[in-house]
């Protein structure tokens, strides 16, 4: 398990075996939630299939930046044509069951508490636990090469971790594009 080699990114991690929880235990306990009594209690923001999925789910990584967020397992997977809640999606059909008892992987995020992100294929049938688990990596590790360098520069992440793609500005007005790797850099023009 990941959580048993202390893969850290930043100040997020994953959870040892020893240390797995719900959403809602993550939400009350690190998020500082109560479950009940009160307008921003959880019980009052979530909706009911959410606080459902929230209490039987499993939280394997915690992502703490812009506030408490994480990657958690449902069992029961998705309903058809339950959305997505991803950049991005609006207006297509909607998630679509894939293979009974796999389950469904999703994100959850404070700022949209209500609303879990599903990891779903092109096909919008959930993602295995392979890509689950992968997109920790493409969503944070990656995300953070993300970050310019200097106030000149902007990166452009192709999807291929070796060859990045950079326009830079020499001096004002005068940029260049450079494919980047984590070696070496090549000027395209």
């Amino acid at each position: 398990m990941l959580g048993g080699a202390n893969v850290e990114i930043g100040n997020s991690y994953f959870l040892p075996p020893h240390r797995l929880q719900t959403p809602i235990d993550l939400l009350t306990g690190l998020g500082g939630h109560a479950l009940g009594g009160g307008n921003q209690s959880l019980n009052t923001l979530l909706p009911p299939a959410v606080l459902a999925r929230y209490k039987r789910s499993v939280a394997v990584f915690v992502e703490i930046g812009d506030g408490l967020g994480a990657l958690a397992w449902d069992p029961d997977g998705v309903a058809p044509g339950e959305p997505p809640n991803t950049p991005a999606d609006e207006g297509n059909s909607g998630a679509r069951p894939a293979i009974p008892n796999e389950g469904v992987w999703y994100w959850l995020h404070q700022e949209h508490i209500a609303e879990p992100g599903l990891l779903l294929d092109d096909e919008y049938k959930p993602q295995d636990a392979e890509s689950a688990l992968t997109n920790v990596f493409k969503r944070l590790a990656l995300s953070q090469a993300g970050s310019p360098e200097s106030e000149n520069q902007l990166l452009v992440d192709t999807a291929h971790p070796r060859n990045l793609l950079q326009l830079h500005f020499d001096e004002p007005r005068k940029p260049r594009l450079r494919l980047r790797s984590y070696d070496y850099h090549y000027s395209l023009y």
